[in-house]
Protein backbone atom coordinates (compact mmCIF):
# COMPACT_ATOMS: atom_id res chain seq x y z
CA UNK A 1 0.00 0.00 0.00
CA UNK A 2 1.10 3.93 -0.69
CA UNK A 3 0.31 6.49 1.26
CA UNK A 4 -2.29 8.75 1.78
CA UNK A 5 -2.28 12.31 3.44
CA UNK A 6 -5.76 13.52 3.03
CA UNK A 7 -6.38 17.54 2.76
CA UNK A 8 -9.88 18.51 3.43
CA UNK A 9 -10.80 17.10 -0.12
CA UNK A 10 -7.83 16.79 -1.35
CA UNK A 11 -5.70 13.49 -1.11
CA UNK A 12 -1.97 13.19 -1.81
CA UNK A 13 -0.66 9.98 -3.14
CA UNK A 14 2.96 9.35 -3.05
CA UNK A 15 5.16 6.89 -3.99
CA UNK A 16 8.97 5.96 -4.58
CA UNK A 17 9.93 3.14 -6.77
CA UNK A 18 13.82 1.75 -6.86
CA UNK A 19 14.69 0.80 -10.57
CA UNK A 20 18.28 0.52 -10.30
CA UNK A 21 20.54 0.80 -13.50
CA UNK A 22 17.27 1.69 -15.71
CA UNK A 23 18.03 4.80 -17.76
CA UNK A 24 15.05 7.73 -17.62
CA UNK A 25 13.94 6.83 -21.04
CA UNK A 26 13.44 3.17 -20.43
CA UNK A 27 10.84 4.12 -17.76
CA UNK A 28 6.73 4.45 -19.05
CA UNK A 29 4.18 5.63 -16.50
CA UNK A 30 0.85 5.68 -17.98
CA UNK A 31 -2.00 6.97 -15.98
CA UNK A 32 -5.36 5.23 -16.52
CA UNK A 33 -8.49 5.22 -14.68
CA UNK A 34 -7.64 4.08 -11.30
CA UNK A 35 -4.74 2.75 -12.21
CA UNK A 36 -0.98 3.83 -12.66
CA UNK A 37 0.87 1.80 -14.87
CA UNK A 38 4.42 1.64 -14.55
CA UNK A 39 7.16 -0.08 -16.79
CA UNK A 40 11.00 0.16 -17.28
CA UNK A 41 13.23 -2.02 -18.75
CA UNK A 42 17.22 -2.26 -19.40
CA UNK A 43 19.94 -3.78 -20.85
CA UNK A 44 21.92 -5.91 -18.41
CA UNK A 45 24.44 -7.21 -20.99
CA UNK A 46 25.27 -10.60 -18.75
CA UNK A 47 25.94 -13.93 -21.28
CA UNK A 48 22.55 -15.81 -20.27
CA UNK A 49 20.45 -12.07 -19.73
CA UNK A 50 20.14 -9.27 -22.15
CA UNK A 51 17.21 -7.27 -20.82
CA UNK A 52 15.52 -6.60 -17.33
CA UNK A 53 11.77 -5.33 -17.43
CA UNK A 54 10.06 -4.09 -14.54
CA UNK A 55 6.23 -3.72 -14.41
CA UNK A 56 4.13 -2.73 -11.57
CA UNK A 57 0.24 -1.58 -12.11
CA UNK A 58 -1.39 0.30 -8.63
CA UNK A 59 -4.60 1.47 -8.04
CA UNK A 60 -5.26 4.49 -7.18
CA UNK A 61 -8.22 6.89 -6.81
CA UNK A 62 -9.99 7.70 -9.77
CA UNK A 63 -10.06 11.30 -9.92
CA UNK A 64 -5.95 11.62 -10.69
CA UNK A 65 -5.81 13.32 -13.52
CA UNK A 66 -2.70 13.01 -16.03
CA UNK A 67 -1.82 17.33 -14.76
CA UNK A 68 -1.76 16.03 -10.98
CA UNK A 69 1.00 13.65 -11.43
CA UNK A 70 4.86 15.23 -10.99
CA UNK A 71 7.06 12.55 -11.51
CA UNK A 72 11.37 12.70 -11.40
CA UNK A 73 13.85 10.05 -11.37
CA UNK A 74 16.90 10.23 -9.77
CA UNK A 75 19.80 7.90 -8.31
CA UNK A 76 17.64 4.93 -9.64
CA UNK A 77 14.76 6.32 -7.26
CA UNK A 78 11.19 7.16 -9.32
CA UNK A 79 9.48 9.30 -7.72
CA UNK A 80 5.54 9.68 -8.63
Amino acid sequence: MFPILSLGIKVIVSLIISLPGVEKDNINVILKPSILDITAKTNVGWEHIKERTYHKTIKIPNNIQNTDLQISYENGLLKI
